[in-house]
């Protein structure tokens, strides 16, 4: 069978519908994200990378990304979990419980990855990966914010942290917070 200009017409027309109900349903679920997820505050230890072909970003470091998990339990480094989080006396979330799989009653759920494994002190622990681990920044105020991440302990006032809504196991970063003062988006 000789394919026709036809076809070739067809084929196109299918390829370019398929991209844009795939990029149809990302929109919706950023926009379902936006509206329906919930608050979470991560605090952040922080540095400011830069690549040279994706530009400026904020490597994200989260105090804390580890949770302890059951002996009975075996996870591999970069397997998907749920994580189910808590929000601690000063208001941050941390990680509480690992899952395999999703549970249907608790909206507290994030999808992360294992980063690694580890035994301390006859306790098994996981540290996690979470799926928003760098902030892409305008490279005009680059340099204003790496004067704010430089600060030392002493000289840092406020906490540094992000705000993350989440629902469903997705997550969207809200807004982040140097020194407890907002980054303009």
């Amino acid at each position: 069978m000789k394919l026709t200009k036809k076809h070739y017409l067809f084929l196109f027309a299918f390829v370019v519908l398929f991209q844009l109900v795939f990029i149809a349903r990302r929109i919706f679920l950023y926009e379902e994200v936006k509206k329906k997820g919930r608050i979470y505050k991560f605090e952040i230890a922080q540095r400011d990378p830069a690549d040279m072909f994706r530009g400026r970003y904020l490597a994200l470091n989260f105090i804390p990304d580890k949770v302890n998990i059951p002996d009975t339990l075996e996870f591999e480094r970069g397997e998907k979990v749920w994580l189910e989080l808590q929000t601690d006396s000063t208001g941050f979330a941390k990680p509480y419980r690992v899952y395999k799989n999703k549970l249907h009653n608790s909206k507290n759920l994030l999808q992360v990855k294992v980063r690694y494994v580890f035994e301390t002190g006859g306790q098994k622990v996981m540290e996690v990966q979470y799926p928003f681990e760098r902030y892409y920044l305008n490279e005009f105020k680059a340099g204003e914010i790496e004067k704010l991440l430089r600060l030392s302990p002493v000289e840092r006032q406020k906490p540094s942290f992000i705000k993350v809504k989440i629902w469903k196991g997705k997550a969207l970063i809200d807004a982040i917070f140097i020194n407890g003062k907002a980054l303009d988006k």
